[in-house]
């Protein structure tokens, strides 16, 4: 049994997440942004045999309610395991308002939740393990989702940076990066649905492994994504720029 913090647990991967870490009677701290659907995923956590210490209903999108998290993450006695999912799908015709907005929930506000919660466990005498959820739309620049694919190729690189920041403080603490592929969830409700998509029990059950096996780095969910991630970077570009990818 550990203690979990898990940011986004209203999301369709983020319930997932829930379901997993219960089932395995961990004691949870849930953070979502819908306080109705939290409450129903609170309620489902403890029918499922979990301990949820609390929770906290969160707009990441408002600057008061992510110091206000801040300050609720700090006071937490002591977190083992925490993963960050929050994400938005943008618009690639969006307006400035709509991705100034975007950008503070994919990158800015998870960054600033994961340096806060990397210091802490840096500070505990067993370390502790950071998972924070990218995509491989940020594997390269496409465009059907540049923006939203820059966002999160940024949030993979500030995670590498965390992971040098405490190598170098010889810490403890462990930093896992995972990349999901196309997702049956609201987000892509408008996509058609192929042999590309995976459920989001499939993903959640990746990252909670990454606890049991101590992974570091980062991580391609499903792990075939990986390949055909790669081939997509090596496809030149006299060939890719004549594709809709």
């Amino acid at each position: 049994m550990s203690v979990v913090l898990l940011i986004g647990a209203t999301s369709a991967i983020g319930a997932s997440l829930v379901r997993a870490l219960a089932t395995q009677g961990n004691e949870l701290y849930l953070v979502g942004r819908n306080a109705e659907r939290l409450a129903g995923v609170v309620e489902d956590a403890k029918l499922r045999g979990s301990k949820v210490i609390a929770s906290m209903p969160v707009d990441l999108a408002d600057l008061k309610n992510c110091e206000e998290l801040k300050q609720w993450i700090s006071a937490i006695s002591e977190v083992e395991h925490a993963i960050i999912l929050p994400g938005v799908l943008s618009d690639e015709l969006g307006t400035l308002a709509q991705w100034s907005q975007d950008v503070m929930v994919n990158f800015t506000v998870p960054s600033f939740l994961a340096r806060t919660i990397s210091e802490k466990m840096s500070s505990q005498s067993e370390g502790g393990h950071l998972v924070l959820i990218g995509s491989v739309a940020g594997d390269r620049g496409r465009q059907s989702n540049g923006f939203y694919g820059s966002q999160k190729g940024a949030l993979e690189i500030y995670a590498e940076a965390l992971r040098h920041r405490t190598a170098l403080k010889n810490c403890k603490v462990k930093v896992s990066f995972v990349k999901p592929g196309f997702v049956v969830s609201p987000m892509t409700a408008e996509l058609k649905k192929n042999v590309l998509f995976s459920e989001p029990d499939q993903i959640a059950k990746k990252i909670v492994s990454l606890f049991s096996r101590g992974r570091s780095g980062v991580v391609y969910a499903p792990g075939w994504w990986r390949l055909i991630m790669l081939l997509i970077k090596l496809t030149p570009n006299f060939i890719f720029h004549r594709t809709r990818l």
